[in-house]
């Protein structure tokens, strides 16, 4: 089409009310009535009646007489060079409704003039100025908002926009850059108006009328709140957000709204937004389907982009929509080029390099999260706005855990998604969905958090829990905002004691309010938001029920999902969609259903089974669409089936299915939506599986359950023989389970770190008497002590102890388990560590008896493997509980038996682990001990790198760097502990990362440091104690002491005696409850370490108080510190506090400045 010639000035303005005066400016003017008041036009176009209402707008326009005169002698010289005439129509901006009038639509008796191109009309206002084209040198940038609230229903039951599917092909071809604006709030649009460089802002979405203060109607825009709620935006405000930005250009567009021709409120809002200093405003005034919306923003956009004038750009634009007399008279364009005809942009210069290069799809001003591979979009979404609100408003409060919950069928998963999808611009970290459908076990849930983010984890589970924390929160911090986990069907796993603990360890974060903007920023945390079918316990999570849908929301899901389906409803059956929307009582799931029956049954058909069954009505129509639809053979697949709970792929249909042709069968119950596929797996939904599972008789569940036993023990992986070992329990086969528990689980889940998994696994086991072994017992009692629970795992071992015939090898663990609970105890009702000794006794006792009676090979191993980790369990105790020089001799020479052990076993990392141990009591010893010890630990790691064990490595790589301090090679030792504390961060330890900080901390403490740093010291051991204090086994609480001392020399040098003395006292109490045994304290309770740093801090906090009233507390425990002292092999000092000195225990590091009377008196 070629570009406008002629201007054809027309000015419209209401003289009197109802009448019209069109003046074309410098010829001739007239008056004319308005023919149809609003409600009655949109009445006529919803009609049809384009021609009858073109003809009367175009009467009003161009009256007859000098008016129409003088157009026609204008359109003479156009027709001549084959040319449109531009119209400027010039509305008077004291009378708004004559915006509302579709001009565009005049009708001269034969054609439509402005939808044939021979009139291009723009619109004006009378303070319009004249236009300066602004000088692009790249592709013109296009900010899109999509606004879809939630709560208005022409808006919300679709995400699609015809506007971002056209700007998108044209963005792939460089010739614009488009950027979605997300947020689509109008918080969203000022922050980025006011820091962006945008030419063109592009709104698709609602508009309204409403009443003005001075009682007239203005039109309205509606945005989202930043919880998906309608947010009506008007003229006056959108103006004051565009009047200081460099947009050029405002297109208004509403969105799909069907076939109809439905009036839009758009054009209404141009006026202003020219006044704002918006050179351009095109205006959709009525709806278009979305195809013919499409075709019109790809034209429109394709001319402005070659620099067309913006008349030319939608005279374009307008001949891309058909029919033409229904549609191209919707859009209007409004100029502020009193002049020409809006030339907006020109180039400055031509483009080098050819065409510009394609950019991403932007997002500002917060670009949305990405979703895992686990997400699957909600088709048709319909209602549930209050319910999505409130979820949104509680995933962006306080709370760190949100559940939906409701009746299995009414919608949560549907639900789940939309919340998703709306909050995902609050969460930079990602939205990683996880179905726990089937029960899946954490073990399983953590390799898809791992791959989210292209990472690894331990194949053990209890290293791979604390991994994917860290690794969460590593995420979190580094995109400046949370993540999402999405739990799909938590019932399932919500007894798996892992995957609380898990939840419970995910970093919180909470909502925090942007300065000058209303957007809610993400803090560094991790959101759960979770689908069950049952409110789950306890306080930590935020409950939101989920109830039956009104029966005319169903009837709106119906009616949409038929319309994608393609199903033709004769209009005597339209009726019948609203009895079987009620019939469904309120329950989405059953929509599904009854599309998938209507391809093949009548509308009448399925009224009646629905009304013939008793209630619910969700197994109703599962009893109609199984009984309806499917033949013999699809049916038992499907029950079959049915005893997964889990997902299952085509080997488990072909093994389990009991069919050759399986594939007709599975494309049925999926064309009857029985049964879902996610590209991999398929699955079935909770209600149905349990209605077709309930159509099993016993005998041929039990049939079943033993074919899924077969088919998961012939796999390899550790989840199918634990599926095999469930599918065992099921079919009745207790002593094929046991076996397989036995012989299979046991050693694998403990290997792996599944705890509470096999815990759960014993636990059934042990209930039924024909799988019940003695050996379970014993792995009880090891798996809870592995997890911190003493007493029940002591009680588990008094269980095992009191079984008749009970076998002695199982005696002599049980006896081995039972030492290990008393010294890590170590309290009085347990006996201590001495009770420990003489189980370990008795354990060694009993091996020895059986290796008097010549055992087979076998037999022999085990006793040599019991014998040695007895050994090492035994030397543990001499070398930390009681640690005199006797005593480290005889634990170096008990890890030098048990080592020699291992290596006659031919285990490698076991006797790794001995000389591990060793080899720390020999770093303090003489120098070619020390030499001894290093070689024993670089040995031992090259055998942990090489098989994996990062934690074992991380240990002997510690006990390297302690060494290094030691010969104050302090740079060696630094960097030591800080790969211990990278490892210790991977591996989710917080224990041990807190003690990486206390070695660090000693190393900047040391006077010979070159980076000496009193206050970095101060800072990691304050880090370090603030862990440690939490944590109360044999190891940290020694480590808070130790910790307590050296914060407490740093607070001296820095000057601080008062936060010194504070650490000093609070050591010495510590040291005091070491040793407290039956209410009175008793000094062999403390090992040699102990007990000097027991006189470390009475010595401190002697010099720091000095004598005097200050000092009574000190004094009254000054025979146990004389006690103390003489047990290190010192004559006891006497009462005066000035006695204690802790110099004479042995050479103290420069670092030790209580001795110094001018700075313990500072």
């Amino acid at each position: 089409m070629a570009d406008v010639s002629e201007v054809f000035r027309l000015q419209l303005a209401e003289r009197a009310p109802g009448m019209v005066e069109a003046r074309a400016v410098g010829l001739a003017y007239a008056t004319s009535p308005l023919p149809f008041a609003l409600d009655e036009l949109e009445g006529l176009l919803a009609d049809g009646e384009f021609m009858r209402v073109g003809q009367a707008l175009y009467d009003v326009l161009f009256p007859e007489g000098e008016v129409r005169d003088a157009l026609a002698e204008a359109l003479v010289a156009t027709r001549a060079r084959r040319q449109p005439l531009l119209v400027q129509l010039h509305l008077d901006d004291s009378s708004p409704i004559l915006a509302r009038y579709p001009w565009e639509l005049i009708y001269d008796g034969q054609t439509f003039p402005v939808a044939d191109g021979v009139l291009a009309l723009a619109r004006y206002i009378d303070d319009a100025q004249g236009l300066v084209s602004t000088t692009v040198d790249a592709p013109l940038r296009v900010l899109l908002a999509v606004p879809r609230p939630v709560d208005l229903a022409e808006a919300g039951e679709d995400a699609g926009s015809p506007a971002l599917a056209a700007l998108d092909a044209l963005r792939r071809q460089g010739m614009v850059q488009v950027d979605l604006l997300t947020p689509p709030t109008f918080a969203a649009l000022r922050q980025t108006l006011s820091r962006g460089d945008h030419q063109v802002f592009h709104f698709e979405g609602a508009s309204g009328w409403g009443q003005q203060g001075s009682g007239t109607e203005a039109g309205y825009l509606v945005f989202e709140d930043e919880y998906g709620a309608a947010q009506p935006v008007d003229g006056p405000t959108l103006r004051n957000a565009l009047f200081l930005s460099p947009v050029r250009l405002v297109v208004l567009t509403p969105p799909d709204t069907g076939p109809r021709c439905n009036p839009a409120p758009l054009g209404g809002l141009a006026p202003a937004l020219i006044r704002s200093g918006v050179p351009a405003v095109v205006a959709m005034q009525y709806g278009l389907p979305a195809e013919q919306s499409e075709h019109f923003v790809a034209q429109f956009y394709s001319s402005v982009a070659a620099l067309a004038p913006l008349g030319t750009a939608v005279a374009h634009a307008r001949g891309q929509l058909l029919p033409p007399e229904s549609t191209r008279f919707a859009p209007a364009l409004y100029l502020q080029d009193k002049e020409g005809q809006g030339l907006l942009f020109q180039r400055a210069g031509e483009p080098a390099g050819g065409p510009h290069r394609a950019q991403p799809l932007g997002h500002v001003p917060a670009a949305p999260g990405r979703f895992s591979a686990g997400y699957r979009p909600e088709p048709v979404f319909v209602d549930r706005a209050q319910l999505v609100q409130e979820a949104l408003r509680a995933l962006a409060g306080p709370g760190q855990r949100v559940c939906l919950w409701g009746l299995g069928g009414v919608g949560k998963t549907a639900v789940a998604r939309e919340v998703a999808r709306r909050s995902a611009w609050r969460f930079p970290a990602g939205v990683i969905w996880l179905s726990l459908q089937g029960g899946r076990s954490l073990a399983a849930l953590l390799p898809e958090i791992a791959a989210f983010y292209e990472a690894k984890l331990s194949p053990r589970l209890e290293e791979a829990a604390p991994q994917a924390v860290a690794l969460l929160a590593e995420q979190v911090a580094a995109r400046g905002g949370e993540a999402l986990l999405v739990l799909d069907n938590l019932e399932d796993a919500a007894a798996d004691p892992d995957l609380a603990a898990f939840l419970d360890a995910l970093p919180a974060g909470a909502s925090q309010q942007a300065a000058g903007s209303s957007l809610g920023l993400p803090a560094a945390g991790v959101r759960v938001l979770a689908t069950s079918r049952c409110e789950p316990d306890g306080g930590s999570w935020q409950t939101l029920e989920l109830r039956a849908m009104d029966a005319r929301d169903i009837e709106r899901i119906l009616r949409r999902k038929v319309a994608l389906q393609r199903i033709i409803v004769p209009a005597a059956d339209e009726p019948l969609l609203g009895e079987i929307s009620a019939l469904l009582d309120g329950y989405p799931l059953g929509v599904d259903l009854v599309v998938s029956l209507a391809r093949t049954c009548p509308w009448a058909h399925i009224r009646d089974q629905l009304r013939a069954e008793p209630p619910p009505p969700l197994q109703a129509i599962l009893k109609t669409t199984v009984h309806e639809g499917l033949g013999e053979g699809d049916r038992r697949l499907a029950a079959r089936m049915s005893v997964l709970r889990g997902r299952f792929d085509e080997t488990a249909i072909t093994r389990l299915g009991g069919v050759q042709r399986w594939l007709p069968h599975v494309q049925r119950l999926r064309e009857l939506a029985l049964l879902s596929f996610d590209g991999a797996t398929y699955g079935f939904d909770v209600p149905v599986r349990e209605y077709l599972y309930a159509q099993l008789s016993p005998d041929e569940a039990r049939a079943c359950h033993e074919r899924a036993y077969r088919y998961f023990a012939a796999r390899k992986d550790l989840d199918g023989k634990v599926e095999a070992y469930q599918h065992a329990l099921a079919a009745g086969r207790h002593e094929a389970a046991r076996d397989l528990l036995r012989d299979k689980l046991m050693a694998p889940l403990l290997d792996a770190g599944r705890y509470r998994q096999l815990l759960s696994l014993l636990g059934a086991a042990l209930s039924i008497p024909e799988a019940f072994d003695e050996r379970f017992l014993l792995q009880r009692a090891r798996v809870q002590r592995i997890l911190g629970q003493f007493p029940e795992a002591l009680s588990t071992l008094e269980e095992l102890l009191t079984q008749p015939a009970l076998e002695p090898p199982t005696r002599a663990l049980a006896l081995h388990e039972q030492g290990r609970l008393c010294y890590e105890l170590d309290d009085e009702a347990h006996g201590g560590y001495e009770r420990a000794l003489e189980l370990y006794g008795e354990a060694i006792a009993l091996c020895e008896e059986l290796a008097a009676g010549q055992p087979d090979r076998s037999r022999r191993r085990w006793l040599d493997a019991e014998m040695a980790a007895l050994y090492q369990d035994v030397a543990l105790v001499y070398q930390y509980a009681l640690a005199h020089p006797q005593d480290m001799a005889f634990a170096h020479q008990l890890y030098r038996t048990s080592a020699g052990l291992w290596q006659r076993l031919r285990d490698p990392v076991s006797r790794a682990i001995s000389e591990t141990q060793r080899a720390e009591i020999l770093r303090q010893g003489s120098t070619d001990e020390k030499n001894e010890a290093k070689r024993i630990y670089r040995a031992v790691m090259q055998t942990f790198r090489r098989k994996g064990l990062e934690r074992h490595y991380s240990e002997a790589l510690l006990q390297l760097g302690k060494l290094y301090y030691r010969e104050r090679s302090l740079k060696h030792a630094l960097n030591r502990f800080q790969e211990y504390e990278e490892i210790q961060r991977r591996l989710g330890l917080g224990r041990e990362e807190a003690m990486a900080w206390k070695q660090q901390a000693a190393v900047y403490q040391e006077a010979g440091y070159r980076g000496r740093s009193l206050k970095q010291a101060v800072d990691l051991y304050t880090r370090a104690l603030e862990r440690l204090e939490a944590c109360h086994d044999r190891w940290s609480r020694r480590a808070v002491i130790s910790g307590l001392l050296r914060r407490g020399e740093a607070y001296l040098e820095l000057r601080q005696p008062a936060l010194a003395q504070a650490d000093f006292r609070q050591a010495m109490d510590r040291s005091f409850a070491l040793g407290a045994w039956s209410g009175r304290f008793d000094i062999e309770r403390l090992s040699a370490s102990d007990r000097r740093r027991l006189v470390w801090a009475q010595c401190a906090l002697a010099h720091i108080n000095g004598e005097g009233e200050e000092a009574e507390g000190i004094c009254d425990n000054l025979p146990v510190s004389a006690a103390a002292y003489r047990s290190l092999g010192f004559d006891a000092p006497g009462v005066s506090i000035q006695e204690i000195d802790c110099s004479a225990l042995g050479p103290l590091p420069k670092w030790v400045v209580h001795h110094d009377s001018q700075i313990s008196k500072a």
